[in-house]
């Protein structure tokens, strides 16, 4: 990986679970101590990053329409600290 890469996971995602997909890129991080791979689990979010109960698909509908609170924060923190302002 030669790019900054953020990872986020949903805690409560039943299609991509994050127990199976982290250990991939921990092994990327360990081979390569300069990569820039930040792996974030959003405890509560289901795989729309939706506030979950279960998480599975057919509760999608019945929870609001939004991220879960700390969805767009964490991005906009890991975005805000890799880039530079061009004036």
């Amino acid at each position: 990986v030669t790019v900054p890469m953020l990872a986020l996971f949903g805690g409560k995602d039943v299609q991509v679970i994050a127990e199976q997909n982290i250990a991939p890129l921990e092994a990327i991080i360990a081979d390569n101590a300069d990569a820039d791979i930040t792996i974030v689990t959003l405890p509560n979010a289901n795989h729309l990053f939706q506030e979950a109960i279960t998480g599975n698909a057919d509760e999608y509908t019945a929870l609001p329409l939004a991220f879960t609170a700390d969805f767009l924060p964490t991005m906009i923190e890991w975005l805000t600290a890799r880039v530079t302002v061009v004036e």
